[in-house]
């Protein structure tokens, strides 16, 4: 199976410059998380538009660690 990493992926040569990629991602989609928290509880976001980014969050986050857990 074939992952695509994106292009910040790019360059990264070695298996563990991957992984610390991978994770430094997962720290990256946490602050997403929060900062999506915080413009819900701001108002900045249509309340009819919550539930699917909910439902985005909640699907990417173990998709992400099952992929960082393959790469072990």
């Amino acid at each position: 199976m074939s992952y695509y990493t994106g292009q910040e992926g790019y360059g990264r040569f070695t298996p563990a410059d991957r992984k610390l990629f991978y994770r430094y991602s997962r720290g990256s989609f946490e602050e997403t998380k929060a900062w999506l928290r915080k413009a819900i509880r701001r108002k900045l976001i249509p309340v009819t538009k919550v539930p699917r980014y909910s439902e985005i969050i909640n699907e990417l986050g173990p998709k992400l660690n099952a992929f960082i857990k393959s790469t072990r």
